[in-house]
């Protein structure tokens, strides 16, 4: 085999390790972006729980993730249970019905259970 092919070939599999471990570190990247903080204000949450009288801390924590990252992954994932009747188009739907004048979430009962 020429020196110059052998030497592309090293060259070309180095070059294509190096695209994928980049490609793997933007998506990395963009994945923890796409989970944001969960440090919504409480206040909100607890005026919301007074509300309901809900206190499962894992359906807390769905509410606080869905109100801390609008445009965020929720609204790529469908909801399944049947609430396209309400006019949800995505997941995160069941959890924000939208923010007031003052950036406040407004929640949408439905996910509580």
């Amino acid at each position: 085999m020429p020196v110059g092919k052998m030497l592309w070939g090293r060259r070309g599999l180095l070059l294509g390790a190096s695209g994928v471990a980049l490609a793997g570190a933007l998506v990395l990247v963009a994945w923890q972006h796409s989970w944001g903080s969960t440090s919504a204000p409480l206040e909100p949450f607890r005026s919301f729980q007074n509300l309901t009288g809900f206190s499962n801390e894992e359906v807390w924590r769905a509410y606080r993730f869905g109100a801390a990252n609008p445009g965020g992954v929720l609204n790529y994932i469908p909801c399944f249970c049947g609430c396209g009747a309400f006019g949800h188009t995505s997941n995160r739907d069941c959890y924000v019905s939208g923010f007031d004048g003052q950036g406040r979430p407004t929640f949408d009962l439905h996910a509580a259970g």
